[in-house]
């Protein structure tokens, strides 16, 4: 009724001032429907309307500061009220009283109320209807009960009454929907606790115990196991009538439908303990999935986990977009699913990291076997669109309980390990060890220095010869070094690599190309055009502003395009990404040079090899070492060369240390060569004072 308790407590909640509930005239005193309001302690008055006034013929001044307990009639008759409500129960869902009024008239009230604090006081606000007329006339009675079944079908709410004393019960329609239970084939005598869950019947029957036992109402949520053999939720309230002895005579209870909202909460428990965008479990359901495992651990068996960082995806993301990125890590996520069994854990924690644990493991054999089968599911191309990217992935594995005993030591653990593992490359895994905490620290204070290395000019370009088979120096190579005041020497090995995973890469290399050119424009001055071979990364080829700067650094120095060449590897081979390419065919449309160094040391395509707008290939070091005694790194490095010829490219050989190793590269027919054997990087006036020397080296081949 929206005049009553409905239309005030609306009129309140839209103001948002419970204080102006009593001064609402309107509202209140002139609403049709009786109402009243008491402290609930105490239980005295403090506000009547006109229309409790004229239900109970009472005056304001014969109430105000009276107990509650004057309206009330005995309950001597209980019967009668148990039988007259048991009629209207099913449209009667709040508690019905048997009042008196002042010229003693006996009517049935039913009551609806809602706790309210005003000016510190906690007060019940009380609205009253007059529902004699319905359990005295049958007819209307009946008609009632027909439209508020309605009204408790739509609100999921059912009611029901017992009298104990007769043994009549009573269901309204509601109950019987909520059930699932036929009318007139369910015992309804029986009440509501053949209807629960198995595992939630003796929790029920205890509440229903103690409400008995204090004389106080019970609440209780629970689940029950409908007719048709489903489950759904319900809220079950009620309370207990007793007679004079104290026995109970009557129950009266209520069904609130509560299957949806359970529903809700569990979808939300879902996204609180999931990743969106993968359906994995995230950093929250991680841990206490790991927690779980532990206190579940039993016998000496290993908790593993696996720390799976994505090896190229950062890249991906950074120039292609979200919507690709995210392909990606569905596709990620879907074939770590096909990696890990149904006892296992998979989950992602954030960016590209993800985390498998494997709990049960016999040994750690058995746990490599398991990181190798995730790295082999990770290895190939991942189709997004019409491109096909290699991501390829790292993997760190710590243990319970040899690394750690809780989540949040093993998360860290794994993730020192797997760092380990990209220092060698990537596509590895790695277990932890103790020594590894200290190579995360001294990581950490690396990049924490490397981020000020340019602003304390503690950064310098040094730069290798390279020598042609007649001993004569045909180019150099730029080689950033670093001198840090708070780590001493830092090997480039160590920093490079780190530079370009946090992002430094494009700024120090910008600076670093800077140097080369201008050093390279000061040779020419001196007449010495001697070129000068700059790495660059992949991020910084696709750094929207490298091409346009090497175009004006080109300009500015007033240098022959054929002097500056730039030096790739093999990464962007992996990724295939059109951008980089068109940067390299842009570099070669200027005249600028292009090499690619490392070749084969990876996963390389040589289909894509052709496609690249190349004129150097370069034998990386790990074959030249072995050439005096590895027939295989021979007979590699060999085809390395005769691949090259046919692609039109010249070829230079990496990290040549001895004779030896000098005479099989010039026997494969090797153009350039570079290493120790001559001369490890040096400072540019080193360099500047070897150039003036007509021939370096000594004559390198028998014949020449």
């Amino acid at each position: 009724m929206r005049s009553g308790l409905a239309g005030v407590l609306a009129h309140l909640q839209g103001r948002g001032d419970e204080s102006g509930f009593l001064k609402s005239s309107d509202l209140f005193e002139n609403n049709p429907t009786p109402m009243w309001v008491y402290e609930i302690v105490g239980s005295a008055f403090v506000a009547l309307n006109r229309a409790a006034l004229d239900l109970y013929g009472y005056t304001r001044e014969e109430l105000l500061g009276k107990g509650i307990d004057c309206l009330l009639s005995p309950h001597a008759d209980i019967g009668a009220v148990v039988e007259a409500f048991a009629g209207i129960a099913s449209i009667r869902p709040h508690p019905v009283f048997k009042h008196r009024t002042k010229n003693g008239d006996e009517i049935y009230a039913e009551l609806r109320t809602y706790d309210i604090r005003i000016d510190g006081r906690d007060l019940r606000v009380v609205s009253a209807e007059d529902v004699t007329t319905q359990v005295l006339a049958e007819q209307r009675l009946v008609q009632s009960q027909t439209a508020l079944a309605h009204g408790e079908q739509i609100a999921h709410l059912g009611s029901y009454a017992y009298n104990h004393a007769t043994g009549i019960a009573y269901w309204s329609d509601e109950v019987y929907r909520i059930v699932r239970g036929p009318v007139g084939v369910t015992d309804i005598h029986a009440g509501v606790l053949p209807f629960c869950h198995a595992d939630d019947v003796e929790r029920v029957r205890m509440e229903l115990v103690r409400a008995e036992r204090l004389h106080e109402p019970y609440n209780v949520e629970h689940r029950i196991v409908r007719h048709d053999g489903t489950i759904g939720y319900v809220q079950h309230q009620g309370h207990w009538v007793f007679g004079d002895d104290g026995a109970v005579v009557a129950q009266f209870g209520t069904l609130l439908d509560i299957t949806d909202r359970r529903m809700t909460e569990s979808s939300l428990r879902e996204l609180a303990y999931h990743d969106a965008l993968t359906g994995l479990r995230n950093r929250t359901g991680l841990r206490a999935d790991i927690r779980r495992l532990i206190q579940d651990h039993r016998g000496e068996s290993l908790i593993a986990v696996l720390f799976v960082d994505l090896d190229r995806f950062k890249i991906i993301n950074d120039t292609l977009g979200h919507r690709v990125g995210d392909a990606v890590l569905a596709e990620v996520s879907r074939r770590l699913k096909s990696a890990a069994s149904a006892r296992d854990v998979a989950a992602r924690t954030g960016g590209d990291e993800f985390i498998i644990v494997l709990s049960g493991m016999p040994d750690k054999m058995e746990i490599a076997r398991r990181a190798n089968d995730v790295l082999q599911v990770l290895a190939p191309p991942i189709p997004v669109g019409e491109h096909q990217h290699f991501v390829g992935a790292s993997i760190g594995i710590s243990l319970f309980p040899l690394d750690g005993t809780d989540p949040d030591a093993l998360l860290r653990n794994a993730d020192v390990a797997m760092y380990d593992a990209k220092r060698g490359g990537g596509g590895s895994f790695s277990f932890y060890t103790p020594q590894q905490q200290y190579a995360a620290s001294r990581k950490f204070r690396i990049e924490r220095a490397l981020r000020q290395a340019l602003v304390r000019n503690e950064l310098s370009v040094h730069y290798q010869p390279i020598l042609d088979r007649g001993g004569r120096i045909a180019a150099v190579e730029a080689l950033l070094r670093w001198n840090s005041l708070e780590l001493g020497p830092v090997e480039p090995a160590q920093f490079v690599p780190l530079a370009d995973e946090a992002g430094m890469m494009v700024e120090i290399g910008r600076w670093a190309i800077k140097h080369a050119f201008e050093q390279a424009a000061q040779w020419m001055s001196l007449g010495k055009d001697v070129p000068v071979w700059i790495n660059a990364s992949l991020r910084q080829l696709l750094d929207r502003t490298f091409l346009q700067s090497v175009e004006d650094l080109l300009s500015v120095h007033a240098l022959a395009p054929q002097l500056i060449g730039f030096e790739i590897s093999e990464t962007v081979f992996g990724f295939g990404h059109d951008e980089a390419y068109e940067v390299l065919r842009a570099l070669r449309s200027l005249g600028v040079r292009v090499a690619l160094g490392d070749f084969g040391v990876r996963s390389s395509s040589l289909a894509l090899l052709q496609d690249l707008p190349l004129d150097v290939l370069k034998i990386n070091r790990a074959f030249v070492e072995n050439l005096e005694r590895s027939t295989y790194s021979c007979e590699a490095a060999s085809i390395l060369v005769r691949l090259a010829r046919a692609l039109g490219l010249c070829v230079t050989g990496e990290g040549v240390e001895t004779r030896e190793q000098l005479d099989r590269l010039v026997a494969l027919g090797c153009d350039f060569w570079q290493g120790s054997l001559f001369s490890d990087a040096r400072e540019a006036s080193e360099i500047t004072r070897l150039l003036r020397a007509p021939r370096v080296i000594g004559q390198v081949a028998s014949g020449e």
